[in-house]
């Protein structure tokens, strides 16, 4: 028994609340959701990856709305009880890459520096524009999320003119 304490000692933090250990155990169950994208995919691989893209939009857009001071029911709550200490009064960004990446061994042909490289060349672009660092991820999850749509050659249109849709709307509110 003193071999195990001695063991575990070390790795619990001094400062360890009933706050902090719940919201600890609330992330850990957010990241266990992901395990069901697997089984998702196996059955409908296009609606997994509009559920994980879909989902991780409107995440982004709630976590902007959030930082705006105009949290959304259920989804505010729990990015601030799950957030960690480093996470306050910033942009909470650990749902956004967890969504990003269940979606890579899904994406089919698409590779993860050409995913990447649209999300950086978005963001950058974006942010040079409005000068608003919320708006500009918001901007670059939602081109990411486009460019990862399987359409062959068809997203040499989608990715211009979606995003440019998205980034008009997203703008405007």
């Amino acid at each position: 028994m003193q071999r195990a304490a001695a063991i575990v000692r070390p790795l619990v933090r001094e400062n360890v609340t009933a706050e902090t250990l719940a919201g600890e155990l609330i992330r850990k169950a957010l990241h266990l959701l992901i395990a069901l994208v697997p089984l998702l995919a196996a059955y409908d691989l296009r609606a997994t990856m509009l559920l994980l893209g879909g989902g991780t939009l409107f995440y982004v857009l709630a976590e902007k709305l959030r930082m705006e001071g105009r949290p959304v029911f259920i989804v505010s709550d729990l990015t601030v009880i799950a957030s960690r200490e480093q996470d306050g009064g910033r942009f909470v960004l650990g749902p956004v890459t967890l969504g990003l990446g269940a979606s890579i061994p899904l994406l089919g042909g698409k590779t993860l520096a050409g995913s990447l490289a649209c999300f950086a060349a978005v963001l950058v672009s974006t942010f040079y524009v409005t000068r608003s660092l919320s708006t500009a991820l918001l901007v670059a999850a939602a081109a990411t999320v486009l460019e990862m749509v399987p359409l062959k050659d068809f997203d040499n249109l989608l990715l211009p003119v979606g995003t440019g849709f998205l980034a008009a709307h997203i703008l405007a509110l």
